[in-house]
């Protein structure tokens, strides 16, 4: 029974996967970049060059992209960066 239960654990923790960027900015709050929908934010991960979307306040560019990073354009000055970090002790 023991080694039962301890084989079934490593199944599930192996099954467990980590968090992507793109989720992270799917569901991200409108607060933070209000006026972008949905399909927008898709279309900024979707494509793999440089995407410039309209946007109400001007226009969004990827700058760049990585599973665990995303850095966008959001004004002449402005950019946001989305970067997800590493659980350290499982903290």
């Amino acid at each position: 029974m023991k080694k039962i239960v301890t084989v079934l654990f490593i199944f599930i923790a192996a099954s467990a996967f980590p968090q992507k960027i793109d989720d992270v900015f799917k569901t991200m709050p409108n607060s933070i970049l209000p006026g972008l929908s949905d399909g927008n934010r898709t279309m900024l991960l979707v494509d793999t060059g440089k995407t410039v979307i309209p946007y109400s306040l001007g226009e969004i560019e990827k700058l760049a992209y990585a599973p665990d990073f995303l850095k966008i354009k959001t004004s002449g000055i402005g950019s946001t960066q989305l970067k997800l970090l590493p659980l350290i002790n499982d903290t």
